[in-house]
């Protein structure tokens, strides 16, 4: 699982899940006051063009990614 914490270009509304073309989903929610928005994403689904699938799946481009670490769901637990 990845997630990052980035800046969206243009408004997005509140939360949102976004199916990929490729198969599966992005997820983007709002961080509490700040501009930012939270990335979730397999990282296997996502790979190494973030900006490059959150563009392709929302229409709006990343302004840049503020931080991103891989985690293991299951790891948690």
């Amino acid at each position: 699982m990845l997630v990052a914490d980035v800046d969206v270009d243009g408004s997005i509304g509140k939360t949102g899940i976004f199916g990929l073309r490729q198969g599966g989903v992005i997820g983007l929610c709002p961080l509490p006051n700040t501009p930012l928005f939270q990335l979730t994403a397999k990282a296997e689904t996502i790979g190494t063009d973030v900006e490059g699938v959150v563009h392709r799946a929302i229409g709006h481009r990343i302004g840049r990614v503020r931080g991103s670490r891989s985690i293991n769901p299951q790891s948690a637990w």
